[in-house]
């Protein structure tokens, strides 16, 4: 079963990575803001990496080994963005600092979790178990997305009105604001 939902979400993943590369041109045009699609294309292997993490942190978290997601969570941020951003905008590299740092974030995060918890080396692939995680899961994939959609409303409507380094602004101020808690509320 860990197979198998680990191969499954390597492959909806993939799906999702696609997707987002396909509408990074109409999503540049929504924005209104030049050089958007290429900073897209960037980051959809972060799609890739959080879905790779996703396994060995439930399985961690089915462990009760909260500290360690934690731990890796902190650790994952201040390399991504504490060390590789900063150093990145410290020398002038612009939105590309947040891009590299968002990237380096998770590829840490997914490489701590496989080293803490290592998924199944093999993907097992089987329909009838996949049909019972989608009729199982579907519905948390769905609420999941329209979650994420109603948790960045606000930094859609920022972006499309007040521009791209207004956005920028408060889209760093709001995660720096929301870290403590949603720290916190992991470990609860």
């Amino acid at each position: 079963e860990i197979a198998a939902a680990f191969t499954l979400s390597l492959l909806s993943s993939l799906v999702f990575a696609l997707l987002l590369a396909a509408c990074a041109g109409p999503i540049e045009t929504f924005f209104q803001m030049d050089g958007l699609a290429p900073i897209i294309l960037s980051m959809t292997p972060s799609v890739f990496l959080m879905t790779m993490a996703a396994v060995p942190e439930s399985l961690l978290m089915r462990r009760l080994e909260f500290r360690a997601v934690t731990l890796t969570d902190l650790a994952a941020y201040g390399i991504g963005y504490g060390i590789v951003g900063l150093i990145l905008a410290l020398n002038g590299a612009g939105v590309w600092a947040l891009v590299v740092g968002f990237v380096t974030q998770d590829l840490v995060r997914a490489v701590a979790m496989f080293a803490l918890r290592s998924p199944p080396r093999r993907l097992f692939i089987d329909w009838a178990m996949f049909k019972t995680f989608m009729a199982f899961g579907g519905g948390i994939m769905l609420g999941s997305i329209c979650n994420q959609f109603a948790q960045q409303i606000d930094r859609i409507v920022a972006g499309r009105y007040l521009g791209a380094a207004d956005l920028g602004f408060y889209s760093r101020s709001y995660q720096l604001l929301v870290l403590p808690a949603s720290l916190f509320g992991k470990v609860v």
